[in-house]
C-alpha cells in the first residue's frame, strides 16, 4: 500500500494569496512576530533570492522596485486553513497522519495513485485556494523525496515505483534525505557518502554502530521496507509554552502581569484542546539583551498548583503572584513566557476522594470552553481587560483580515 505525502506549497505566503486573487503570480513575504524578519515567501519572492530571516527594514528598496507585497504573521488564517485542508485528506483515507500544520501523510490503497491524487490536489485547489503537491512512494521517507521531485512537475505530482526508487535514490543528495541532519550529512560526507545511493550501500551494522538506530531505519525506508510507522493519534505535550516579544519595551508591574496573563490564555486554550491538566508553571522576563547599552535583567518562577488542573482562574492567579515575584523595578522588559509542565490527560487522573471539590468550577469552565469555542477563543476572558489595546500587543501594521474566523472581517463580494 503506497504512502502519498501532501505538502502545501508555499504555505503562509499562499494562504495571504487565497482571498486576494490581484496578488496572483505576485511576489509575495511573510514576516516573523512583531514585524521583524522574512519567515516565508511565495515562489515570486524567492526568485529575488530573499535570504529567509533578513529583517524588513534592509529589504524595503529591494520590495518597493519589485512590487513585493508584505504581511505580518495571521495565525488564526493559517491554522484554520490548515484544518480545512486536513478534513479534506481525510476524507481520502482512514489512516493520515498529520504531519505538520503544511503537510500530511495518508496511506492510500488505490488502483491507480497518480489518478487519485490528481483528483485530491484538484478537489484542495478549488475548495480551499490552496496548492499542493504530492510525493507517492512505499515509505514516508521515499514519499518526502517524491514530493521534493513533485514541486519541480507542472502538475504538482510524482510517484517512485520501484523500478526506478535507484536511479531516483543516485540523485538525491544525502543532506536533503529526510532523517539525516546537517551533523549526520557532514559525517557522512567525510566517509565518501555522498548520495542516498551511496547511504543504502552501507552495512546495517555499521550505521547502527557509528550512527543512531533512527538512521538506521531510514536506510531501511530508503531501500523501500516500511520502518516508520504512521502516527494516527496526536501524542500529548509534554509542556505547552507561549510567548512572544513585546510590540514596546515594558517597563509598569500592571503592564507586565496583563501581557503575561494573556500568554497564560494561549497556552490554557491549547491545553484543553488536547484534554489536558496541568500541575504546574514556569514564568520567565527578560530585557533586550542586543541592547547592551541598557540595564540587563532576566529571571525565572515555577508556581505549583494545589492539583492537576483545567481550571482557568488557577493559572491566572498563579501568574499575578509569579511575576511579582521576580519582577524588578527600572528595567525595560522586551519579552515574557508562560510554560504549562507537568501535564496528564484527564482521563488518566484519579480523582483524589479527600479533597474538596466545587463543581461549580467545573460548571463555569464547561461553559467558557463551549462559548469560545464558538465564538471565538478570547470571547471571554479571565482578568484581563478588554476595552484598549495594550501598549504590549505585537507589532502587526500589515495583518491581512481573519476572513474565516471572524464575522467583522468576512470578504464581501460586489
Amino acid at each position: 500500500m503506497p504512502i502519498a505525502l501532501i505538502d502545501c506549497n508555499s504555505f503562509y505566503a499562499s494562504c495571504e494569496k487565497v482571498f486576494r486573487p490581484d496578488l496572483k503570480d505576485k511576489p509575495v513575504v511573510v514576516l516573523s512576530n512583531n514585524d521583524g524578519c522574512i519567515v516565508a515567501m511565495s515562489p515570486e519572492a524567492k526568485k529575488l533570492n530573499i535570504p529567509r530571516g533578513t529583517p524588513l527594514f534592509k529589504l524595503q528598496e529591494l520590495f518597493k522596485k519589485n512590487d513585493v507585497h508584505v504581511f505580518s504573521s495571521n495565525y488564526t488564517l493559517y491554522g484554520d486553513l490548515s484544518s480545512r485542508i486536513m478534513s479534506l485528506i481525510m476524507e481520502s483515507s482512514d489512516n493520515v497522519e498529520v504531519y505538520s500544520i503544511d503537510e500530511a501523510f495518508a496511506n492510500w490503497n488505490f488502483s491507480d495513485p497518480l489518478s487519485q491524487a490528481a483528483d485530491i490536489r484538484k478537489k484542495i485547489k478549488k475548495w480551499i485556494g490552496m496548492p499542493v503537491s504530492i510525493g507517492i512512494a512505499e515509505t514516508k521517507t521515499l514519499a518526502k523525496i517524491a514530493n521534493h521531485i513533485g514541486k519541480k512537475e507542472a502538475n504538482g505530482l510524482f510517484w517512485i515505483r520501484e523500478e526506478i526508487r535507484e536511479d531516483i535514490l543516485k540523485e538525491t543528495p544525502i543532506e536533503d534525505v529526510w532523517g539525516i541532519g546537517r551533523q549526520s550529512a557532514l559525517f557522512l560526507r567525510n566517509k565518501n557518502i555522498f548520495t542516498a545511493y551511496d547511504f543504502i550501500q552501507l552495512e546495517d551494522w555499521w550505521v547502527k554502530k557509528y550512527m543512531t538506530i533512527v538512521a538506521l531505519r531510514t536506510k531501511w525506508e530508503l531501500m523501500g521496507k516500511k520502518a516508520i510507522n504512521m502516527e494516527q493519534e496526536v501524542k500529548e505535550n509534554r509542556a505547552i509554552l507561549s510567548s512572544k516579544s513585546f510590540g514596546n519595551p515594558i517597563t509598569d508591574l500592571d503592564d507586565l502581569i496583563e501581557a503575561t496573563k494573556s500568554y497564560a490564555h494561549d497556552a490554557f486554550h491549547k491545553m484543553v484542546r488536547q484534554n489536558l491538566k496541568a500541575k504546574s508553571l514556569s514564568i520567565y522576563l527578560t530585557t533586550n539583551r542586543f541592547r547592551e547599552n541598557e540595564k540587563q535583567y532576566m529571571n525565572s518562577i515555577t508556581m505549583d498548583l494545589p492539583d492537576y488542573s483545567d481550571y482557568l482562574p488557577d493559572f491566572i492567579k498563579a501568574v499575578d503572584r509569579g511575576i511579582r515575584m521576580i519582577y524588578k523595578e527600572g528595567y525595560k522588559y522586551k519579552k515574557t513566557s508562560v510554560m504549562f509542565i507537568d501535564l496528564r490527560l484527564t482521563k488518566e487522573l484519579t480523582p483524589d476522594i479527600f479533597a474538596i471539590n466545587d463543581g461549580r468550577k467545573d460548571r463555569v469552565q464547561k461553559s467558557i470552553n463551549e462559548i469560545n469555542k464558538k465564538y471565538g477563543k478570547n470571547c471571554v476572558v479571565c482578568n484581563i481587560p478588554r476595552d484598549t489595546l495594550p501598549k504590549w500587543k505585537m507589532k502587526r501594521d500589515l495583518l491581512s483580515p481573519q476572513y474565516t474566523t471572524n464575522w467583522e472581517e468576512l470578504l464581501m463580494v460586489n
